[in-house]
């Protein structure tokens, strides 16, 4: 993780290999913003927050939804939606 280099992304994210510089691998950029958030580096907020980063692919949109937020509409869904308990 860098600062950007460009005004339009909130962090320049760089993924490496033992061998080579990664443009962009989805693992490493979920885990780094699910860590940043869990820190505090990114604002939780009701509805999600959206970022733009940057990584070797270019400037990239980011949605991070809270855990309250996940847990809310995971339990909505099961209230609406018929399942069987085996």
């Amino acid at each position: 993780m860098q600062k950007p280099t460009d005004e339009s992304a909130l962090a320049r994210l760089r993924i490496f290999t033992t061998q080579e510089e990664l443009r962009l691998a989805g693992h490493p950029v979920i885990g780094t913003w699910f860590l940043l958030a869990e820190l505090g580096v990114v604002p939780a907020q009701e509805g999600g927050v959206h970022i733009m980063q940057q990584t070797g692919a270019g400037i990239l949109p980011w949605k991070f939804v809270s855990r309250t937020a996940a847990r809310s509409a995971s339990t909505h869904e099961r209230k609406c939606r018929p399942h069987s308990v085996p």
